[in-house]
């Protein structure tokens, strides 16, 4: 009973050091000074999604108001981000010990990215593939950080008995670089074997 509550407590732990922040500030403008009403604070793993979900409910109060205060001049910002400042990303590349990059993971924080590149890295050793790789910090132009649509390919095995290759199967996806388009192709690639699959049969990716 003590281990399976300390491995609580270690998960919830990890989950809100994980945890990305952002606060939506909801002012009142007066003709010669403004001041916030409220804040509205959220969390997630992704922190352009805790910024979205704190807007929605900044933007909600702010209906609420005005609907006994039509001439209320209010506003729903987010504190302490600068116009323009959403644009920027950080990317982190899983890569091989060869320095060959399999994918890259962008996001709105780098603590976002790294997390998206180790959560895939586990994914694939899970299902059979031991890659001698890891989560590099990747150095993309902030201001364009692969806007570019591409397309990526996977391939996965089905093995039967002594693990024999049975049948392949290959999928490929297309999205914005660094969305995890690697991931979304093997995850196409694995449905359509695991949907195969009899007896003892199983699945590994490529």
């Amino acid at each position: 009973m003590k281990k399976i509550f300390m491995a609580l407590v270690t998960l919830l732990t990890v989950s809100s050091v994980s945890a990305e922040v952002c606060t939506a500030k909801l002012e009142q403008h007066d003709r010669y000074s403004s001041y916030t009403i409220q804040r509205f604070v959220k969390f997630d793993y992704y922190q352009q999604r805790a910024c979205n979900d704190a807007m929605q409910d900044c933007r909600q109060e702010m209906r609420e108001r005005r609907r006994w205060d039509r001439f209320a001049n209010l506003t729903c910002s987010l504190e302490g981000r600068n116009p323009g400042q959403g644009n920027q990303q950080c990317s982190f590349d899983l890569q091989r010990q060869n320095g060959r990059i399999i994918d890259t993971f962008s996001r709105q924080s780098c603590r976002a990215a790294e997390d998206a590149c180790m959560r895939d890295l586990v994914r694939r050793n899970r299902n059979g593939n031991a890659l001698r790789a890891r989560c590099v910090r990747g150095y993309s132009s902030p201001t364009n950080p692969g806007r570019q649509q591409v397309t990526r390919s996977c391939t996965v095995d089905k093995r039967g008995g002594q693990g024999r290759v049975r049948d392949s199967f290959t999928a490929q996806a297309t999205g914005r670089q660094g969305s995890g388009v690697k991931a979304q192709a093997c995850s196409k690639a694995m449905r359509k074997c695991q949907n195969t699959v009899v007896r003892n049969q199983y699945c590994t990716q490529r």
